[in-house]
């Protein structure tokens, strides 16, 4: 299929099987951290890729940059509050816009090889389970997933309210509160596959990322109230 009947196909969304969710910040040089990783997905298998959406929120970046062309079926949208660690409301903003009800959120750090995707296009809807991906590193060895990496239901996350957005604002703690909300309330947590794995990235740390600071102080009174 050539480039612009691909690109006239993304505009139909009742073939989609999964929606991909990230989000991205990036107050340094470019947004490249973003734009290599959408390259690398739109040189997969187009019978894989067609059947998802890529979900993309710029978590309100100060970088100007110009949006390209992509193989790929993109949804980007723009946050204009510019509120700091705003990672919580980014995925709530991502899986209100999801058009399939499997989604999987992460963070630009992590990639998933064509296989794992073609897994997860093709696997039964998780339902109440939230599921966990192991990674691989360069040698061949396995170890646990990332706290933050999730393959779920849409409308299971939305059941209890996504991420609480209380801890936008401040560093850490909201990705904790999301599991054990999910668990208190029947949710299941387990992992994919080894078979199914997912890697880390190396970003432009000096480039394209970001430069804020990591203070749990103002999250951690948070997060001591919710637990009383």
């Amino acid at each position: 299929m050539d480039k612009n009947n691909h690109m006239n196909y993304c505009f139909d969304k009742q073939h989609i099987e999964l929606s991909y969710i990230t989000h991205f910040f990036c107050d340094q040089g470019n947004i490249n951290s973003l734009t290599d990783l959408l390259k690398v997905y739109e040189s997969y298998s187009f019978d894989v890729v067609s059947k998802i959406q890529f979900i993309i929120v710029d978590d309100c970046s100060p970088v100007k940059y110009e949006i390209e062309n992509y193989n790929l079926n993109i949804t980007w949208l723009r946050i204009t509050d510019d509120i700091p660690w705003n990672q919580g409301g980014a995925r709530n903003l991502g899986v209100t816009h999801a058009k399939s009800d499997k989604i999987i959120i992460t963070d630009l750090d992590h990639i998933l090889p064509e296989e794992t995707l073609k897994h997860l296009v093709k696997k039964n809807n998780p339902g109440r389970d939230f599921f966990k991906i192991y990674r691989k590193d360069s040698t061949g060895k396995i170890y646990k997933g990332h706290s933050n990496l999730f393959f779920m239901s849409r409308a299971h996350f939305i059941r209890f309210f996504g991420y609480d957005e209380e801890y936008s604002g401040g560093y850490g703690g909201e990705d904790y509160r999301f599991v054990k909300f999910h668990k208190y309330h029947g949710s299941r947590q387990r992992y994919l596959s080894k078979k199914f794995v997912c890697y880390e990235r190396e970003l432009d740390r000096d480039n394209s990322y970001h430069n804020l600071v990591r203070d749990l102080s103002r999250n951690t009174i948070i997060d001591l109230k919710k637990e009383e």
